[in-house]
């Protein structure tokens, strides 16, 4: 990708090398190398608009936004979802790109305590998704109710909420987010005083993110680990 950048610089192409830049952020991101990530994404962002690349400059706007929030920066993150919010409406996008759109924005309200709030772009999103077809959308949404369930301390019904989301994480073999919603699941199993199932269920997360260099989930599947082996 470096050297097809290179030569998208010596031939001046703008698109070219803004897809490129995209696909080394992609890469980065994988890796979960956020700083070189964000600095890709940025440096795309900047030929897409360029060129007038709505399409791809919406989703671009989004993984920065993405990046943001695992750095705890939630008012940036929002920032920049409203943005790609803003750039999909511009597109006339369908609903399956607002669907996402709304529900990422969710779970950011519901990161600052707006539970409220994220309701709200849940139940607009949950509007307009097709049950059929959008499973990840339908993992995003049990798992931001399995969220507001948990902050109210009602974590049976958490559990059952997390489960779910596991399972359509699964179906839809979205790896990260069986990572994700496995340690929701066991910190829930955990506050539930169901230690068997909580160890059971962050294991596996931990063997998954290990193998995936997904370092925030090593962190805290051992987190949760370091709690149930003090029981």
């Amino acid at each position: 990708l470096e050297i097809a950048l290179y030569e998208a610089q010596l031939i001046q192409n703008a698109l070219m090398q803004g897809e490129i830049l995209n696909n080394l952020a992609n890469n980065y991101l994988d890796l979960s190398q956020y700083n070189l990530a964000l600095d890709y994404y940025t440096k795309a962002l900047v030929f897409m608009r360029k060129v007038g690349n709505k399409r791809n400059e919406a989703p671009i706007l989004a993984n920065i936004a993405l990046i943001y929030q695992i750095k705890e920066q939630y008012d940036k993150s929002l920032d920049f979802h409203f943005r790609s919010l803003s750039v999909y409406r511009t597109l006339k996008a369908g609903p399956e790109d607002l669907s996402i759109c709304f529900l990422e924005i969710a779970e950011l309200y519901n990161k600052k305590k707006h539970a409220a709030i994220a309701k709200q772009y849940i139940d607009s999103a949950v509007s307009i998704m097709n049950p059929e077809t959008d499973l990840y959308q339908k993992m995003l949404v049990f798992r931001l109710q399995g969220d507001i369930l948990f902050d109210k301390k009602d974590y049976r019904k958490a559990i059952t909420d997390y489960a779910k989301s596991v399972l359509f994480a699964k179906e839809i073999g979205f790896e990260r987010g069986v990572i994700d919603n496995e340690n929701k699941l066991a910190k829930a199993y955990y506050e539930n005083k169901d230690y068997h199932n909580a160890e059971k269920v962050v294991l596996r997360a931990n063997y998954s993110a290990y193998k995936l260099k997904i370092f925030e989930q090593i962190a805290e599947s051992e987190l949760i680990l370091s709690k149930i082996y003090r029981q």
